[in-house]
Order: C-alpha cells, then structure tokens, then sequence
C-alpha cells in the first residue's frame, strides 16, 4: 500500500508488517508503553493502526530536558518512537538523497524508480497532530548485514512527541 508522507512516499506491505510485529519479541518498560498509549491522540494512534505498527513492541525512549533558566515550562518530555515497516521508498526529500548516494552509504546502481523530493528545510519532517516522524533507511541507524543493500525490504521511522511537564 503506498503512502504520501510528503516528502517521502512509502511502499508499505501491511501484512508483512502485521507479521514482523507478531513474530517480535522485544524487551519492554510495559510503563512507558502505558505512558505512550495515554499520550498519543486518535491521529496519531491510526497513523501507527494504518502502518500495522505494534505500539507494545516498538522501541521507545524517553528524555527529560530541564531548562530552568528559561521562560516555563521549566521541562519538557521527548518520547521517541522507533518503528520498523516491511516495504520500500518511492521518494526522499533531497537532503537523503545526498546522505545516501552522494555520500556512498550505498554503492549499487541508482534506483530507477525512486524520485527525490526537493524540500526548504533540513530538518524536515511529516507532522501528525504534533508528533514529529521521520523515515530512513534502517542501515543508517543499524548496522546489520540484512539492511545494507537499497533495496532490504524495509523501512525505518522515528516518532518524536514532546510534552510540557
């Protein structure tokens, strides 16, 4: 199923997906899970429904960022959501694109059919109901024989959510 997460546009195989998560056993802090399910509003929780991400078994870390000599709040909660999906890309925004090629983190023949989105900013990101997510390819955050070749069959996403304590 392709989705529009502008600027990048994803080839995401739901069931293949659905399975990965069922077949995942992962350590867990079954509180912060809890924690996140109470956070995340109605968008956000069917933008992971609609991906078949499984929130209980995905990876999560949260920070506490204290900046009290600063106007309030005085501290603010960043909860990261790490989340994989079984699919491809069929666009990037150009920052990627030179991440990936120009800077040879892959080495084969250029993908024919991936178009390389030119954006404004960066630091670009697809907001749902103001959870910051990003997508990239997995073999730039995990180093593992699987993911190193373009096309490994899958895809990475990072959820930020921040929350005024």
């Amino acid at each position: 199923m392709v989705f529009d997460f502008e600027p990048w546009k994803l080839d995401i195989d739901i069931d293949s997906t659905k399975e990965l998560y069922r077949n995942n056993e992962c350590n867990r802090n079954i509180n912060l899970t809890n924690k996140v399910m109470q956070l995340l509003s109605e968008e956000q929780r069917y933008f992971f429904k609609s991906l078949s991400i499984d929130i209980s078994k995905v990876d999560i870390k949260e920070n506490i960022y204290d900046f009290s000599e600063e106007n309030p709040p005085e501290k603010t909660l960043s909860i990261r959501i790490r989340f994989m999906m079984c699919g491809r890309f069929f666009a990037i925004p150009e920052f990627q694109n030179d991440l990936y090629w120009k800077e040879k983190i892959f080495i084969e023949r250029y993908p024919t059919d991936l178009t390389v989105v030119n954006v404004s900013d960066y630091f670009t990101f697809y907001d749902v109901d103001n959870m910051s997510v990003i997508f990239k390819h997995p073999y730039t955050s995990m180093q593992n024989e699987k993911f190193k070749k373009w096309e490994c069959g899958y895809v990475l996403g990072d959820a930020i959510i921040k929350v005024e304590l």
